[in-house]
């Protein structure tokens, strides 16, 4: 066993001290052009899209013109029209078009909505291609979306009805105008069902309605757990194409009546709560007539992009309400707060040698969450030669909504003088270094546009600084130590070199004290058997055997057993004439009475005894410090033959009815036992008394016997029981 002392070896405390470094940022009010939010361009495909390569592409000067606008717009919509496919295949020429497109939109940093349509103008013919075409479709295009998902921001749903909204579809395979049989909702559901098939994991598909995806996946609503997933429910958000007007936003929520404000209904909080996870896009139509036009005002067009997490809204669509929003001036707070809008409040870093803690407080005042996965990271750029190391935070931006904190400690593994930068690039490889793709923070000062870096305008000092530490023990015997070598003898030279908590060298000094072991001897006079501390019997005399115990230094301490294992010679005794001798010579005596408990006989501590009555007696013999007792002898005293032929024992009445009595004067010792003919014992009882009383009204009249046993002699009489 060992005992240690003193260990600090987990204790190292660095020699220099901890260098914290706390900056406060000055939000801004610019409208920034991050991804995936804002406002988005609207653009359709023309008639000669399907026929002349290159004919109504979006051109990278146009996006360019858009996003270096005041606008600093990001997003793009594109119809893409199919009316030329009604009855046949997608050709080649469209494919080309579409590529060049998806090519341009990168080169631009755009993100793309993307929404295929049959029609664009309401009309009694057919609003659509028949399923079978849009499925043989939907597979024609499944390789561009794939391809270039990297640029999509959502693909709407889409195909079915007047501009893809799924409602005017003059079709008896999808139902139209709210007329939908089970049949026609089975068919819908095939056909979104495809899209999701093709549409690649990471795209959210979007429907106009909160009851297409109701009727078709059920009302369960999303959670932190269920989000985020690969299932339908978890993929399909919402546009809403007729934002803040009539008639429940003309079908997105269902009400009783065209003024009938949706706010708080069960549909719109179905929405609400989806879009915590998943994109709201749209435009708006018009200026709604109710209510003196109340729910297109600035203020409540705020309110409810707020309460329902909108992420883009159409620029070009529709004027008479954006140039009410002007009016009143709520244009640059729609703009600012269109999706997410993160501004940086602090950031703390506190420096430990070779590693530092990092905190970051964040606010989103954006209207929505970030609803696609990205990456956060913390980038350190050496001062000397510029190089960047890149270190990933353990937060998930989708989840970034009003005040957070970031806390994380980073261990570079490098020393030096680093700037310290947030980066928060695309995910998609292609996009992750353009600078164009990476998510701005709405401060001023931190913004450097060419790496897509946000400057944390710290600058730390990474570099270790040796501790030292003394390692004390004290031991018993051998002690290996973390050197891994073993130490027999005491010792405080020896030294080690470990990582201490900076992450430097700390070098450890050995102070051992190593002590022996003790020993005792545990010497014992014992009488026949002996239990020592081993937890052994002894019988016999022993000086071998050895036991371990921890002693008062901590370290062992052998104990020897000397025992010396005593008796007494003998314990037999032997009588003659009612004399009991014990055989043992010199030694102590004490005459006991067997029958009365072993009672000591007073005055009687002879090595021989004469007992005055009958009865039976031991001799406790004291010899060599032990002590030990004989067996119990039976002496006759007084002849029980005799004392009945003088009359001395005498039993009456007899007949008698309930009781006899024994006389017994002479006090002779015996077993009184009544018996019937037949030899059943009823009473049986000590005789020892002068005069004893037996209750026999127990018994039946008859005939019965009383017999008196003495040691070897007994008498029997009868006795009539009345």
């Amino acid at each position: 066993m060992r005992r240690n002392v003193m260990f600090c070896m987990f204790c190292l405390i660095a020699l220099s001290l901890s260098a914290q470094t706390n900056i406060s940022y000055t939000a801004t009010k610019q409208i920034i052009a991050n991804p995936e939010r804002g406002l988005q361009k609207y653009s359709i495909t023309a008639s000669n899209y399907s026929t002349t390569i290159g004919a109504n592409n979006l051109s990278v000067a146009t996006l360019n013109s858009w996003r270096n606008s005041a606008d600093k717009v990001s997003v793009v919509f594109r119809y893409f029209l199919l009316e030329d496919f009604l009855n046949t295949d997608i050709n080649a020429t469209y494919l080309a078009n579409m590529q060049g497109d998806f090519d341009n939109i990168r080169n631009a940093g755009f993100k793309v909505i993307v929404r295929f349509s049959y029609s664009d103008q309401q009309g009694s013919g057919s609003q659509q291609a028949t399923k079978a075409q849009i499925l043989r479709h939907i597979t024609q295009l499944t390789p561009l979306l794939n391809t270039n998902q990297d640029v999509i921001f959502s693909h709407q749903a889409g195909f079915i009805g007047t501009w893809g909204e799924w409602y005017y579809t003059n079709s008896d395979e999808f139902g139209t105008a709210g007329i939908i049989s089970n049949t026609q909702w089975t068919n819908r559901k095939e056909i979104l069902d495809a899209m999701l098939a093709a549409t690649p994991v990471g795209i959210s598909l979007q429907v106009r309605y909160a009851g297409i995806k109701t009727r078709l996946y059920g009302s369960s609503q999303l959670n932190p757990q269920t989000a985020y997933q690969n299932t339908a429910n978890a993929r399909i958000g919402f546009y809403n194409d007729a934002f803040l007007n009539n008639w429940g936003d003309q079908g997105t929520y269902s009400v009783n009546s065209e003024c009938q404000d949706p706010v708080g209904n069960s549909a719109y909080n179905f929405i609400t709560n989806e879009t915590q996870y998943l994109p709201m896009t749209g435009e708006t139509n018009g200026l709604n007539p109710c209510n003196n036009g109340f729910r297109t005002t600035g203020d409540n067009a705020v309110y409810e992009m707020a309460l329902s997490n909108w992420t883009t809204l159409n620029r070009d669509y529709h004027p008479d309400f954006w140039s009410q929003i002007i009016a009143s001036n709520h244009y640059d707070e729609i703009l600012q707060k269109l999706g997410y809008r993160f501004v940086l409040h602090t950031s703390t870093v506190t420096v430990n040698g070779l590693d530092f803690d990092l905190v970051l407080n964040i606010r989103n005042e954006g209207f929505a969450r970030i609803f696609k996965e990205r990456d956060v990271y913390l980038l350190m750029k050496n001062t000397q030669d510029n190089s960047i190391s890149t270190h990933l935070l353990d937060t998930d931006i989708r989840t970034w909504e009003n005040s957070l904190s970031i806390s994380q400690n980073i261990r570079p593994d490098l020393e030096g003088t680093f700037q310290l930068y947030l980066w928060m690039p695309d995910k998609e490889a292609t996009l992750a270094n353009d600078p164009d793709y990476s998510i701005r923070l709405a401060n001023e000062n931190t913004w450097e546009a060419s790496t897509g870096y946000n400057d944390l305008l710290q600058t730390i000092s990474l570099s270790c600084s040796p501790t030292t530490a003394t390692d004390t023990h004290t031991e018993c015997q051998a002690f290996t130590w973390i050197d891994g070598n073993t130490y027999t003898q005491s010792n405080n030279t020896a030294t080690f070199n470990l990582t201490g908590a900076n992450g430097c060298d700390s070098i450890v000094t050995l102070d051992l004290t190593l002590l022996n072991p003790t020993t005792t001897t545990d010497t014992r006079t014992e009488c026949q058997a002996f239990t020592w501390i081993d937890g052994n019997t002894y019988t016999q005399s022993n000086n071998t055997a050895t036991f371990t115990l921890t002693g008062a230094n901590g370290c062992d301490s052998i104990v020897t057993l000397d025992l010396t294992m005593n008796d007494v010679s003998d314990v037999s005794t032997m009588v003659s004439d009612s004399t009991i001798t014990a055989n043992t010579i010199n030694a102590s005596y004490q005459w006991l009475d067997c029958a009365d408990g072993f009672s000591v006989i007073n005055g009687a501590s002879g090595r021989t005894f004469r007992p005055s009555s009958n009865g039976d007696y031991a001799v406790e013999i004291i010899e060599n410090g032990c002590r030990d007792t004989s067996a119990c002898v039976s002496i006759v005293v007084t002849d029980l033959i005799e004392s009945t032929a003088e009359g001395f024992i005498q039993i009456f009445p007899n007949p008698t009815r309930d009781q006899i009595f024994i006389k017994n004067p002479k006090g002779i010792r015996g077993i009184v036992e009544i018996f019937d003919a037949s030899g059943k014992v009823f009473i049986k009882a000590l005789f020892i008394d002068s005069l004893s009383t037996f209750r026999i009204d127990q018994l039946d009249q008859g005939v019965f016997f009383v017999r008196i046993t003495s040691g070897r002699q007994s008498i029997s009489q009868k006795i009539i029981k009345l």
